[in-house]
């Protein structure tokens, strides 16, 4: 399979339709914590300012920081006249409620989360083609392009959309900001990161993981502590003059510099950490990650099918990726620091993942938490998968899993349009 442009348009066209899919025929509010989100959006441009966040539905989400919902409220502005059906702002609902006809402003602001989603895929695109050097590219968009939870997370109204973007493109600036022949950092990437750095603190939490991937990734680069340190003392400048008045609103409002979930009960990590909690904790990211759908994630397939589907092709990748670090390889030009780092990523989104469910009482690490994340991820499950087996048997496997993540998006669809 060559990666011509004619194969890589007719994926992005793919990955176009099955999102609109989702977004166009999805039932209103049946998509995870959606109205909570369109609340807040709703909220806020009735009244300019957003409602107090509490632990019931639907004001949930309303502690979430801001830029999504301001960038939302203008789509809703033009389109509030048809907000139907819907409830009234301060009316008890039922969001298994209401489902039908189409509510056409909730549809648009589903189409303005394709959109965003729709340049994540181009930056994983991008990611993709400076990491792999061969027809690999191919195979990270067959499987970002019908990653099931991913298609529908993307063609829902959540700032996990702009959240998810704005990961990918953090990774993007960070593995374009080193000139390895010199061995220095032009500013002008680093205040592109610190532009984005700024825009990701005020955009959603599950973002912050991105202080210590950047960190981490200058100390990765074959460059001088000096340099280092003036690069990231100028990241986060920046950054901080983007954000500054967001963690000081919510001092003011909610008493504390960052905010996660308030009235919901908490617990300290230690006292959460046990056998039990982490196998639950790995489970639940893992399924979540790869199929789930509907309101409450009520729709996911039997466990069988994760087990036998999607649990080996990962175990297979990660003693790819073990093989990699531990064995003698020809990896040795600048890749090796997109590799480290890509690594180093997907362990911080797994790691705080879990650390937001060993803290918290009522909630789980979702697979949806490591999306800002997924062109990482999704590279490295490429890369391992090829380290294992030969290219014939590498190419049928990565095949073989797009067909059968076609044929889930199409189940979970098919279930999902009952409601």
């Amino acid at each position: 399979m060559k990666s011509s442009n004619k194969i890589v348009f007719v994926i992005f066209l793919f990955a176009l339709l099955l999102r609109l899919n989702f977004a166009l025929f999805t039932p209103n509010w049946q998509v995870a914590d959606e109205y909570p989100h369109f609340y807040v959006i709703k909220y806020l441009s009735l009244f300019g300012t957003f409602p107090e966040s509490q632990p019931k539905f639907p004001y949930y989400e309303a502690y979430q920081p801001p830029l999504y919902y301001y960038a939302a409220k203008l789509i809703y502005n033009i389109f509030k006249n048809y907000d139907f059906p819907s409830p009234q702002i301060f009316q008890e609902f039922d969001p298994d409620t209401l489902t039908h006809p189409p509510n056409i402003a909730l549809i648009i602001l589903r189409l303005f989360s394709v959109s965003l989603g729709m340049l994540n895929f181009f930056l994983i695109y991008k990611i993709a083609l400076i990491f792999f050097r061969d027809d690999s590219v191919i195979y990270v968009l067959l499987i970002a392009s019908t990653l099931p939870s991913f298609v529908i997370n993307s063609s829902s109204v959540t700032n996990d959309s702009l959240a998810n973007l704005i990961g990918t493109l953090m990774i993007l600036i960070l593995i374009k900001g080193i000139n390895i022949g010199n061995g220095r950092i032009h500013y002008l990437r680093s205040l592109s990161l610190g532009l984005a750095l700024g825009l990701a603190l005020v955009t959603k939490l599950n973002l912050y993981p991105f202080l210590l991937i950047i960190l981490i990734g200058f100390f990765l680069y074959p460059i001088t502590l000096k340099e280092i340190l003036k690069n990231i003392t100028f990241v986060l400048i920046i950054a901080l003059v983007i954000s500054f008045w967001y963690f000081y609103y919510n001092i003011l409002n909610y008493g504390s510099f960052i905010v996660i979930s308030p009235g919901v009960e908490k617990d300290y990590f230690i006292q959460n950490f046990s056998l039990n909690k982490i196998i639950y904790g790995f489970r639940n990211l893992f399924w979540s990650f790869w199929a789930a759908a509907g309101r409450i994630y009520q729709i996911h397939l039997p466990a069988y099918l994760y087990i036998l589907v999607f649990f080996p092709i990962t175990l297979v990748s990660l003693i790819g990726n073990l093989k990699y670090i531990f064995v003698k390889n020809s990896l040795f030009d600048e890749r090796i620091y997109y590799f480290y780092l890509f690594l180093f990523s997907t362990l911080i989104f797994i790691g705080s993942a879990l650390y937001f469910h060993f803290i918290s009482i009522n909630h789980s690490a979702w697979g949806r938490y490591m999306f800002p994340n997924i062109a990482p991820f999704l590279i490295l499950f490429v890369f391992g998968v090829k380290n294992i087996f030969n290219e014939n048997l590498y190419r049928y496997l990565m095949l073989i899993l797009f067909v059968i993540q076609v044929c889930v998006c199409l189940y979970l669809f098919l279930e999902v349009v009952k409601y």
